[in-house]
C-alpha cells in the first residue's frame, strides 16, 4: 500500500505517527483537508512484529510502506531516516534489529 492515493483529483494521504506528530503535519500544510479516519496501528500478539520495540516497529512498517525494500528503491536510507526523525545511523540499527529478531522468528531461533 502506498502512503498516497490520487483519484477523481484529490489526494488520499496514510500518516503514521502519533496524535502531536499528525495534528503538527496538518497544521503545517496550506491545502484544504478532511480526515476521513483516525487508527491505532496495533499488532497481534502473535504477530513476530509484536516482538518488536515500538521504534523498530515504527521503522520497519514505515520502510515498507514507503519502498525503502523495494528494488529499485523507492526511498533512500536518509529520506526515511529524516521521515522519522532519526539519524541515519541510528535508523540502521533500527531496521537491523527488527529485520534480525523477524528472521530469529521465521526460523525459529
Amino acid at each position: 500500500m502506498l502512503p498516497f492515493e490520487v483519484r477523481e483529483g484529490k489526494v488520499r494521504v496514510t500518516l503514521v505517527g502519533d496524535d502531536e506528530q499528525v495534528k503538527e503535519f496538518l497544521e503545517n500544510r496550506r491545502v484544504d483537508y478532511k480526515v476521513l479516519s483516525l487508527t491505532d496501528a496495533k499488532f497481534s500478539l502473535n504477530s513476530p512484529i509484536s516482538r518488536l520495540t515500538a521504534k523498530q516497529q515504527e521503522a520497519i512498517s514505515l520502510a515498507f510502506r514507503l519502498g525503502y525494500f523495494d528494488t529499485p528503491r523507492k526511498i533512500s536510507a536518509d529520506e526515511l531516516a529524516q521521515k522519522i526523525g532519526l539519524s541515519s545511523s541510528t535508523l540502521a540499527v533500527h531496521l537491523r534489529r527488527a529485520e534480525r529478531r523477524l528472521l530469529a522468528e521465521m526460523l525459529n531461533e
